[in-house]
């Protein structure tokens, strides 16, 4: 019997370690995906501690919502944010084209309003000829 009770203590610490690692890990991953995994790696280690503790009802509720679920609501979710991100920069690329062309056309009229003005002695007015 003080064999098992040895095995188990070593079996929860390292579950609880591996708990703690990928709880760490997907605070400080550099990529969202890999957060997202080291949060259901979490989910399943606390899972698996419920169940060394004899609770399994617990441990299916957990490894279920914690690991599984909170998983893909996650993983819907960074889709669905990174197609709002193309969708704006697309828009802002339609933008920033536009208002290119927009500042083409005001410069290209400044420039015919000034060659006007200088066909016209200065005037200004587009189509009359001075004849003074």
């Amino acid at each position: 019997m003080h064999m098992s009770g040895i095995l188990f203590t070593i079996l929860n610490t390292l579950v609880i370690i591996g708990a703690i690692a990928s709880a760490i890990t997907a605070v400080h991953a550099e990529k969202l995906i890999s957060s997202i995994l080291a949060l259901a790696a979490t989910g399943s280690f606390v899972g698996l501690e419920f169940i060394l503790l004899q609770a399994p009802d617990v441990a299916i509720a957990e490894v279920s919502v914690g690991a599984i679920l909170s998983t893909i609501l996650y993983i819907v979710a960074l889709r669905k944010c990174r197609e709002v991100d193309r969708k704006m920069e697309a828009d802002l690329e339609t933008t920033t084209v536009s208002a290119a062309a927009h500042n083409m056309v005001e410069t290209a009229e400044s420039a015919q309003k000034a060659a006007w003005s200088a066909d016209n002695g200065g005037t200004g007015r587009k189509g009359e000829d001075s004849h003074e």
